[in-house]
């Protein structure tokens, strides 16, 4: 007697986890690239954290438009 076909795994839950974390990734990259460029652009003009501030900032802003993009990609 042959055996039932088997089910796929589901594969919903580690897709959903592999999401998290690349929009976790992608939010870290970016604050971390503004964090470095800011604090080099600081010590370069000697700004005293003017320009640090703004880049975080910025990297927040871009961090989440970067991770918008990749939930608006991925989730239909």
């Amino acid at each position: 007697m042959p055996s039932p076909p088997s089910k796929p795994p589901d594969t919903s839950f580690l897709r959903s986890l592999a999401l998290v974390g690349q929009v976790g990734l992608v939010m870290v990259g970016a604050i971390a690239f503004g964090v470095t460029f800011g604090i080099y652009m600081d010590r370069l003009f000697q700004a005293g954290g003017m320009i640090l501030i703004p880049m975080i900032v910025g990297g927040v802003a871009a961090g989440g438009y970067l991770a918008y993009r990749v939930l608006a990609k991925e989730i239909p």
